[in-house]
């Protein structure tokens, strides 16, 4: 018997490392969701960070399932709808 599969969403993020201040935004034009980080991508901090931010935010288990090495990434959220995903987060984070 095979698992069953994992319900949730993904999202497109654009993430912007070493900014001055750590904040979400949601694009409605681009559907994308803006994180300005203050850590550097160097060494995956700012992945590490994403992630971290993410996960405390949702209280759920995300990943990315692409683009590690580059700004515009695609973060899978378990479990979460995408309005319910971005309620959450622009509630604690937006600037």
């Amino acid at each position: 018997m095979s698992p069953e599969p994992v319900q949730g969403i993904t999202l497109n993020v654009k993430v912007f490392p070493g900014s001055k201040e750590f904040a979400f935004e949601f694009d409605e034009a681009e559907n994308l969701l803006k994180v300005r980080l203050k850590e550097k991508a160097i060494k995956g901090k700012a992945n590490q960070a994403l992630l971290k931010a993410l996960k405390k935010a949702l209280k759920a288990p995300v990943a990315i399932v692409a683009g590690p090495l580059s700004r515009d990434k695609r973060v899978f959220v378990e479990n979460h709808t995408k309005e319910n995903a971005l309620k959450l987060l622009l509630r604690k984070f937006a600037p």
